[in-house]
């Protein structure tokens, strides 16, 4: 099967830039993870305090958001990014990241490394979702009309087998504006820039 060329990113970055690109904290990691959650439970504050309409579409639109935010924190640990020592980055990817939101850290990463291994060829399991690009201005008009409502989602959705360990998730690509009525969008969490695979094995 082809395989991506691989190209020294030293050719193409000065070594201040590639090492800024390339450096982790942990830190800022954690943090990360806990300012996700910290908003969730704020949200979930706000409506039990002041019940109404509003806070609870704010809610859900906060509570949203946070999910996908979770999704892409289960992207960096997949790739070894939330914190340096190995144990604490699965610990942390699995149960606070990807469990969250319907998914495995460990089914996630070998499905994702694939892709990295065959960008936008025939065996990238990615390739679905870069494939309908570029598309016309009437249906980017009909997207950007259609996407903030999140009947589009709910019509759109149903339980399908996605990724291996990941069948409970809904199989909707539709709305990014709807991921607090459904379990969170891995296909726009995926589509993140693309991360260098690191020489640890992540």
């Amino acid at each position: 099967m082809p395989v991506v060329a691989r190209v020294d990113p030293k050719t193409v970055f000065t070594p201040e830039e590639w090492s800024l690109l390339t450096s982790r904290s942990s830190w800022r990691g954690m943090w990360l993870v806990v300012h996700a959650w910290g908003t969730i439970a704020a949200a979930i504050a706000l409506v039990a305090l002041w019940p109404n309409p509003l806070t609870w579409l704010i809610a859900v639109m906060v509570v949203g958001a946070r999910q996908l935010g979770l999704a892409i924190l289960m992207h960096e640990a997949a790739h070894g990014g939330i914190h340096a020592n190995k144990a604490i980055n699965e610990w942390v990817g699995q149960w606070l990241c990807a469990v969250p939101v319907g998914a495995d850290l460990a089914s996630y990463r070998s499905y994702h490394l694939q892709h990295h291994k065959f960008t936008q060829q025939p065996e990238d399991p990615d390739l679905s979702l870069s494939a309908p690009f570029p598309i016309t201005k009437e249906s980017y008009t009909r997207k950007a009309i259609r996407d903030p409502a999140p009947a589009s989602g709910i019509l759109a959705s149903g339980y399908s087998r996605w990724r291996p360990g990941c069948r409970w998730w809904r199989a909707s690509a539709t709305s990014p504006s709807t991921p607090a009525l459904l379990p969170a969008k891995i296909p726009s969490a995926t589509r993140e820039p693309r991360s260098p695979t690191r020489s640890n094995g992540y």
